[in-house]
């Protein structure tokens, strides 16, 4: 599991592909079974879910440096940390508030571009959510493209 979040840290934002919607649907197709054991392990207090909120912690420690704010950036990773876990581990709570399957691509469209809106530029770097909006937008538009074709070629 952590192996997988890093790969994704690194994939998505030290090479600069968390707006390319190709890592964005390769992220949705791949994140469900990832984030459903998650949730398992946070809510039963297990030793390697502590170690995943660690190194969550660790790695978004990393990027809010040097972010002015008011508290230190250990605190801020803590607390952002459990917020976005949190929605994790309250997934059906929030799937069925948002009457769509958090985990599924356009659920995770929305939490993320809901995430983005509360988040962003307080802790989201300077362009970095804006490329995240374009690429969730323009794999939005390719998935509806996608679904047309399939519905023409099923009639």
């Amino acid at each position: 599991m952590l192996e997988y979040l890093r790969a994704g840290v690194t994939e998505g934002i030290d090479r600069g592909q968390i707006g390319e919607p190709s890592f964005i649907a390769a992220v949705y197709a791949s994140a469900p079974p990832v984030l459903r054991y998650l949730t398992r392990a946070l809510v039963d207090g297990s030793p390697t879910a502590a170690q995943v909120f660690d190194e969550v912690v660790g790695i978004t420690e990393q990027y809010l440096q040097g972010v002015p704010a008011n508290s230190d950036a250990h605190t801020r990773a803590v607390v952002f940390t459990g917020m976005r876990l949190g929605l994790t581990v309250l997934h059906e709570h929030v799937s069925r508030a948002l009457g769509v399957e958090m985990f599924s691509p356009e659920g995770s469209s929305r939490v993320g571009l809901a995430t983005l809106d509360v988040v962003a530029p307080q802790i989201v770097p300077d362009g970095v959510a804006d490329r995240v909006r374009a690429g969730l937008s323009r794999y939005a538009q390719a998935r509806y493209a996608q679904e047309n074709r399939e519905k023409r070629d099923d009639e």
